[in-house]
């Protein structure tokens, strides 16, 4: 059973409303990845007409797979429901994929540059390895497992993250690892950080989400879900935690 809720964000001098359904019962965060995805792809669509308002417009397009060979931040809640898109994808496909999971690990298992990646970073030391490992992991040019012909295999089921990560500037540009001439819409609610900040334990470093690459790895060792809440539970608590992000970010 699902019911409505409205969503109401304060987005600088932007107030956005937006209609939702959530399960009823109670559920942990997967099953509540439809919901978060419609509030990500509608706060994207504001940003996109925003941009076109100032004659920007979208350069990303089907063939032009730079950023899925960027070390993309997958929060637990979507590596278990990822897990089991690929677990329910039909022969030959999905051994298929699993090979090149557990190539991407092979690649990288002993570089050190999975070690800690996306966990909290405290002083500009930390800042500065972590950037050099995203860097270094771009550099490697490994494409994300789901990358068929330059294209998204899973576009329906992608992470928050790669819901919000749209350029208008050259695609070509996104392919330099510096990051040079590359100009992203900016979004000043970012969902995808507030899934891993609702899943994760303040209290800890290490906050709950991977590399792409790890979330078969990950989900075969840590198969539990999580807690579970009402669904209205948690929306209140990603709409909550995705108007604080904001007010920090404006």
């Amino acid at each position: 059973m699902h019911i409505p809720m409205t969503v109401q964000l304060q987005l600088g001098e932007a107030s956005i409303q937006i209609e939702v359904d959530v399960p009823f019962d109670p559920v942990d965060l997967p099953a509540m990845l439809p919901s978060f995805r419609l509030i990500a792809d509608q706060l994207v669509d504001v940003a996109i007409v925003k941009a076109a308002g100032e004659n920007k417009h979208i350069s990303c397009k089907k063939g032009c797979g730079a950023c899925c060979r960027m070390a993309v931040p997958v929060s637990e809640p979507e590596a278990h429901r990822l897990r089991s898109v690929v677990d329910a994808m039909p022969e030959p496909q999905k051994s298929k994929v699993q090979e090149r999971f557990a190539s991407g690990m092979d690649a990288f298992r002993s570089t050190g540059l999975l070690t800690n990646m996306f966990q909290r970073v405290r002083g500009q030391e930390e800042e500065r390895n972590a950037i050099a490992n995203l860097d270094a992991y771009f550099a490697k040019g490994m494409p994300c497992p789901f990358l068929e012909e330059e294209s998204c295999s899973i576009y329906d089921e992608r992470p928050l993250i790669c819901r919000e990560f749209l350029v208008v500037s050259p695609a070509e540009n996104c392919a330099n690892i510096d990051g040079a001439g590359v100009e992203r819409i900016p979004t000043l609610a970012r969902p995808g950080d507030a899934l891993v900040l609702i899943a994760s334990n303040p209290n800890e470093k290490r906050v709950a989400s991977m590399p792409m690459i790890q979330i078969l790895e990950w989900t075969s060792e840590h198969p539990d879900q999580g807690e579970a809440n009402m669904g209205p539970e948690w929306m209140s608590l990603f709409a909550q935690t995705l108007q604080t992000r904001a007010n920090n970010i404006i």
